[in-house]
């Protein structure tokens, strides 16, 4: 058998407690509490007849010059619910060192988690002070839980009338709140604003001592758990760097406080204030709209800044460069709207994905331009973006990935991009688009047969012609730009090996990368030449369409003429078959 087992037992039974403070004085008095009369010498006895259910354990802090009052109460104690008091002596406080020893003695003897009654009624002037604030120590960090702090108001009215007890306990919650309230503000968390809700619910939520529970009170009820459940989910959503959610739910937040600013028996005295006070601090959050209607507009830019900057205010780096990020995204598709081709038709069609990808896109091409080693004909505004947005993906990426590389990561914001940051967060400063001003550009491969470049600029009557040849195809290039009729630009794209050249692949798409980027679209030939030739064709578009954000459609090419007719008579359009639909005329 295990000897500690009674002794763990005992420690997990919840204990109910008094604790008051001894003066030096017991008159006898007519007490009335929650409408019962009782007459006492001391208030504390009072209190010890009119609670509904009486304590098991009570304690006394009693000072040298309160020693006949201790005896008296000790025996009263003893008649009136059979235990024991418990005597802890203390010094008059006069002190910051006898203070201090006065609340060390009296956290000891409450046992934890207990439920505890106050009296603060008697002793010095400035034990209530002393009392409450070991009640709130108590409560916070003993998981103590304050049934009611207890004051006879033994002083004033009239002398025959019996004195009122009543009770302080929302005084002692109202700290809490002010707590609760002052984490939301400085960390977004609503988890201990969510928690005093909970425990003003409990308190609305107590019957009557008829048994029943008056509409009034369950109206209360229902409201405060609207009111918690909201609080949940705007600091569930704005931790979660939800912007959008975070601000449906502040709406939520804002509208339940409407509903309880006006109680007749609030929660704590200020509460109409606090719920003020609470309004105010998420009014540039909240959202009038639900997500399914929000069209994105300056004012929702702003209001997204503006979390980005509590963000940064309260050091969650993390959080403000994964939201500043997908911003960025958003103030590119604000300045440059999709068209009608590219699915703009409804206010939310800058939250669809192929929208949003579309100006990843457009804004990779631009930091993949600053990284490369022909950026230096961008414009100033041009080179900064690209510097920003490199830096903000780098950042992000480190922290997103939790730091798992060799180097130290800083989870902080550098100064160039918090300055850029600064210069931009208006929303009027627009992501330039990179690229374009050339015309259509055809990519295509070109082997020995001459006839395959010849369609192809027929077909597609390019601007300029990036032909993917080898030393002996190049020579027919000429000649094909010539049979078609049309003032074509050809650039020759020569590669040392025709057959398996995949070393060069690199070093191709970086070389030939500024006429990809100058083309306003490009048309892409996948039939012709080798298989080596045909695979650098479709990797120089990827490299287009995925890295530089060009439109890029492709097509095959088929001649249904035999190869001896094909040698003969080179310079006859082929059928053309287009993959990714057809280019405007």
């Amino acid at each position: 058998m295990n000897p500690n087992k009674h002794e763990a037992e005992e420690a997990s039974v919840v204990k109910s407690c008094l604790l008051t403070a001894l003066g030096i004085k017991a008159i006898r008095t007519r007490y009335i509490w929650l409408g019962v009369e009782v007459d006492a010498e001391l208030t504390p006895l009072a209190v010890l007849q009119l609670l509904p259910n009486k304590p098991e354990t009570v304690i006394a802090l009693v000072t040298a010059d309160a020693q006949h009052t201790w005896e008296l109460f000790f025996r009263k104690v003893q008649e009136l619910i059979g235990v024991d008091a418990i005597r802890i002596n203390i010094p008059d406080g006069r002190s910051n060192d006898e203070l201090a020893l006065i609340l060390e003695r009296a956290a000891a003897a409450v046992p934890a988690n207990s439920r505890l009654w106050l009296d603060v009624t008697q002793g010095y002037r400035h034990f209530p002070f002393l009392l409450y604030a070991l009640a709130l120590y108590l409560s916070a960090f003993r998981g103590v839980t304050i049934e009611g702090a207890l004051y006879g108001l033994i002083e004033g009215g009239n002398n025959e009338a019996p004195k009122p007890i009543i009770d302080l306990r929302p005084l002692l919650e109202l700290p809490e709140w002010f707590h609760a309230l002052r984490v939301v503000r400085e960390t977004g968390s609503t988890h201990a604003l969510a928690h005093v809700t909970q425990q003003a619910i409990k308190t609305a939520a107590k019957p009557t001592s008829m048994g029943n529970w008056p509409i009034e009170k369950r109206k209360v009820a229902c409201d405060l758990k609207a009111l918690k459940n909201s609080l949940n989910a705007f600091g569930t959503n704005l931790l979660a760097g939800l912007p959008i959610e975070a601000g449906e739910s502040a709406a939520r937040v804002s509208r339940a406080a409407n509903s309880l600013k006006v109680l007749k028996e609030p929660p704590v005295p200020l509460f109409s204030t606090l719920m003020s006070d609470m309004q105010a601090e998420l009014a540039p959050l909240a959202l009038g709209k639900s997500k399914q209607s929000l069209a994105l507009d300056q004012a929702e830019l702003l209001r997204q800044a503006f979390i980005i900057d509590l963000y940064l205010k309260r050091e969650q780096a993390p959080l403000a460069l994964g939201l500043l990020r997908e911003w960025v995204v958003s103030l590119f598709l604000f300045h440059h709207p999709p068209t009608e081709g590219e699915r703009a038709s409804e206010a939310t069609g800058w939250l669809k994905k192929s929208n949003r990808e579309r100006a990843e896109r457009s804004l990779g091409a631009l930091a993949a331009m600053m990284r490369s080693d022909d950026h230096h004909h961008l414009d100033k505004n041009t080179r900064l973006w690209g510097e920003f947005l490199n830096r903000l993906q780098g950042l992000r990426n480190e922290i997103m990935h939790q730091g798992m590389k060799l180097e130290s990561v800083k989870c902080c914001l550098p100064k160039e991009v918090a300055v850029f940051w600064n210069r931009i967060k208006d929303a009027q400063t627009p992501p330039p688009r990179i690229g374009g001003g050339s015309g259509r550009l055809l990519i295509t491969p070109q082997g020995l047969a001459a006839g395959v470049l010849f369609s192809a600029i027929a077909h597609t009557r390019p601007h300029t012609a990036l032909v993917v040849c080898s030393a002996e195809s190049k020579a027919s290039v000429g000649d094909a730009c010539h049979a078609s009729g049309f003032a074509v630009s050809a650039e020759l794209c020569e590669v040392a090996d025709p057959q398996s050249g995949f070393n060069e692949l690199e070093t191709l798409v970086k070389r030939w990368r500024p006429i990809l980027l100058r083309a306003d679209e490009i048309v892409a030939n996948l039939t012709g030449g080798t298989t080596f030739l045909g695979l650098a064709v479709q990797h120089l578009a990827e490299e287009a369409k995925c890295r530089l954000d060009r439109p890029v459609r492709r097509f095959a090419l088929v001649d249904r003429r035999s190869p001896q007719e094909q040698r003969e008579q080179p310079f006859i359009q082929a059928e053309i078959h287009w993959l990714d639909g057809q280019p405007s005329s």
